[in-house]
């Protein structure tokens, strides 16, 4: 019985790992495709949590907290128009690439 050996370059260092490892013998990066995806997602998600709210997003969060009815119905009612304004605009460009030509 002959094993094969499993040879992984890393996309790190550029380094040929020997064997079955999941992390570069030479720098410590992940070999594996997935683990990788996972990693990167992850590390995209830490960045977008650590940047500051914009005045924007500080505003909506504090119209959505906000106390006075009013405040809220108006909300919800522009919320509404927003999304039915998507509905609109997703169909027509459906339509526009379901007809040929």
């Amino acid at each position: 019985m002959s094993r094969e050996t499993i040879e992984r370059k890393c996309p790190e260092c550029d380094t040929w790992n020997v064997g079955p490892v999941h992390r570069c013998e030479n720098c410590g990066a992940t070999l594996d495709p997935q683990s990788r995806l996972k990693e990167e997602e992850a590390d995209r998600e830490k960045k977008r949590l650590a940047l500051p709210k914009t005045r924007f997003d500080v505003f909506l969060d504090s119209i959505q907290q906000s106390d006075n009815l009013f405040v809220k119905v108006v909300y919800v009612v522009l919320k509404g128009i927003w999304f039915v304004y998507w509905v609109v605009l997703s169909f027509i460009l459906w339509l526009i690439a379901a007809t040929p030509g």
